[in-house]
């Protein structure tokens, strides 16, 4: 199990490269584009780098925000208030909340009861 979790780790590293030296001008979509931070942010979360998870759910925050789209924000800011959560940072609670307001609205009930999990802890 250890060695998958450093190969995880090693393809994790990897794919920071890839995406911190290429254009992003070059990404096609940005439904994609957030889906790749959305699910990079999850393996650092899962691989205990809370900086690096919060990095890649704020970064796709913004570019959501930019775009003015919902796209996979309750996901992100879910992300995001867990590894501030771990971390103990005051705004962990505000970002959770935002996650599950998020949810409400854009039916995703699994995010709703993830996030209550997460308050009753």
């Amino acid at each position: 199990m250890k060695g998958a979790l450093e190969r995880v780790r090693i393809y994790a590293e990897q794919a920071v490269e890839m995406l911190e030296n290429s254009d992003p001008l070059a990404m096609a979509d940005f439904q994609v584009e957030l889906q790749i931070y959305n699910h990079l942010a999850g393996i650092l979360f899962e691989l205990k780098d809370y900086e690096g998870a919060i990095k890649y759910a704020q970064l796709a925050i913004d570019e959501a925000i930019d775009k003015q789209s919902l796209y996979l924000l309750d996901a992100l800011y879910f992300i995001l208030g867990r590894a501030e959560h771990v971390l103990h940072r005051e705004n962990a609670l505000q970002d959770l909340t935002v996650a599950k307001t998020l949810a409400l609205i854009r039916h995703h009930p699994e995010i709703i009861v993830q996030v209550d999990q997460q308050l009753a802890e």
